[in-house]
């Protein structure tokens, strides 16, 4: 109920180290060097007097993202490999809840989630493997990744096997789309922790890439490739807004509703939270907000490629 899917985002790159900083600054693939001498949109947060909390379970050692969290009033890195199945996202709320519950002031609480990060099925546990087989099914996966008993075969024969290659696509599919339901189990969640509260409270959700599932005739897997795909750069983007904030803003719904088609890139999430939170300063941009009937809608949108190279974004 209340949640608005924007179906029109675009990251500004296809790896998390390049976009992120594009999403928590004023940084822009013309201007890429801002968030480097900038503060953060979370910093802007604790100046105009929020509690700002930043927990994570990626990404450590991360120079920007630690400058960031680094200033909040709390932080907490869960400390699991990310190749560690017990590294699920829920765990986050375990380290919310607290926070969500303390009523000393307005807060900003930034979770820093795994999602549906390769490997994707240790983004979710047993019970989750609603579509199988999944890279968990271990026999499957050996024969097809071994179909002629052949220890010596090469990526390059791989390619050229149809049969094996939509094989391998299955696994990933399946895989990828049990991530998919546990993160959607995983923002529910959020939510109704959020909502239990009642209190004024937004939630946003957005994606720092995409992933390549084999899906078309270039075979391309995972992210960060050179050539780029709309598969890598397409995210979601999800807005919720309690009855609470609703009540205080009426048009907030009604504005979202009217933007949730606009063709936008990851670098609305600055001043979008920025107006979200109340939070003005003299070059704010409102034909950048999703909470502004002013947001610009782009026929072409840029960003960067791999190489940090100035690119338009495929759509």
């Amino acid at each position: 109920s209340h949640l608005i899917s924007f179906d029109s985002v675009y990251s500004i790159a296809n790896l998390t180290t390049v976009s992120v900083p594009f999403m928590l600054s004023r940084a822009t693939p013309m201007h890429p060097e801002i968030y480097t001498h900038e503060k953060s949109i979370v910093d802007a947060f604790s100046e105009a007097g929020y509690y700002t909390a930043w927990i994570a379970n990626q990404s450590f050692g991360n120079p920007f993202l630690m400058r960031i969290s680094e200033n909040c009033d709390y932080q907490h890195y869960i400390p699991t490999d990310v190749k560690n199945h017990d590294n699920l996202d829920i765990r986050l709320l375990d380290y919310a809840q607290n926070i969500m519950e303390n009523d000393s002031k307005q807060k900003l609480i930034v979770l820093h989630s795994l999602g549906c990060h390769f490997k994707y099925n240790l983004r979710y546990p047993d019970s989750f493997r609603y579509y199988q087989p999944d890279l968990s099914s271990e026999t499957p996966l050996k024969d097809i990744l071994n179909p002629d008993d052949n220890p010596d075969i090469h990526l390059k024969e791989l390619l050229e096997k149809t049969d094996l290659l939509e094989g391998m696509r299955e696994l990933l599919v399946n895989s990828y789309d049990n991530a998919i339901c546990y993160t959607d189990y995983f923002i529910d969640s959020t939510i109704s922790m959020l909502d239990a509260q009642n209190k004024p409270a937004v939630l946003i959700y957005i994606g720092d890439h995409g992933e390549n599932l084999l899906d078309d005739e270039r075979h391309l897997f995972l992210h960060a490739t050179y050539q780029g795909s709309v598969y890598e750069y397409h995210v979601p983007l999800f807005v919720w807004t309690s009855d609470e904030y609703r009540t205080l803003h009426p048009n907030v719904e009604n504005n979202l509703q009217a933007n949730k088609s606009k063709s936008i890139t990851s670098m609305v999430l600055f001043h979008s939270l920025m107006e979200a939170g109340h939070i003005s300063y003299p070059q704010w941009d409102a034909s950048l907000s999703i909470f502004n009937p002013q947001l610009r809608s782009d026929s072409v949108l840029y960003g960067l490629d791999a190489n940090l190279k100035l690119k338009q974004l495929p759509k």
